[in-house]
């Protein structure tokens, strides 16, 4: 399975996977122009990965994206980019917080539950609680979350799981949650 994923939650990010392992990626690190950057960071990973810049003609599966929540400006050009690629290769997409999830319980029991976690900035963060929901997809068990780390905290007393993130925790949240 060929997927191509976008990230615009923070910095902008693109990924070429495929069968799960990343072959290409490029990436902007800078919080602003998630618009200005999407179309050639996607043009760079299917070139890296020798397919062309062409989407349409590089054989996807799947477009991932970020969907939130995060802020406004950056996740809209990830959604609109991913509808857009998505309709001219015929691709559905998926969450990036179920992405995050999927990954964490593929390393796991399947019965564990985990909490997908990602930056929200102004100190806060972005989480969902999940469940595998056979060996491929997730389940969303309540609903998406935004809040201090001290809320995440809440909410894990309430529920046994463990923290899974695609990168490291911000700054404000790693120490209260070690």
């Amino acid at each position: 399975m060929l997927e191509l994923a976008l990230d615009t939650l923070n910095a902008t990010s693109v990924a070429l996977v495929r069968d799960g392992e990343a072959i290409a990626r490029a990436a902007d690190g800078s919080a602003r122009h998630h618009a200005e950057s999407l179309t050639p960071l996607v043009r760079r990973v299917l070139q890296d990965a020798g397919l062309g810049p062409d989407a349409a003609g590089a054989g996807l599966d799947r477009v991932l994206v970020g969907t939130g929540p995060a802020p406004f400006t950056g996740l809209r050009a990830g959604l609109v980019s991913a509808r857009v690629i998505g309709e001219a290769v015929g691709a559905p997409g998926v969450a990036s917080l179920d992405v995050v999830a999927r990954q964490g319980l593929d390393l796991l029991p399947p019965d564990m539950t985990v909490f997908a976690v990602s930056d929200a900035r102004r100190r806060e963060l972005y989480w969902g609680r999940y469940e595998a929901d056979g060996p491929d997809d997730v389940r969303l068990v309540g609903r998406l979350e935004v809040g201090a780390a001290r809320s995440l905290l809440g909410a894990m007393r309430e529920a046994d799981g463990l923290i899974v993130a695609a990168g490291p925790l911000p700054a404000h949240s790693a120490q209260p949650l070690a």
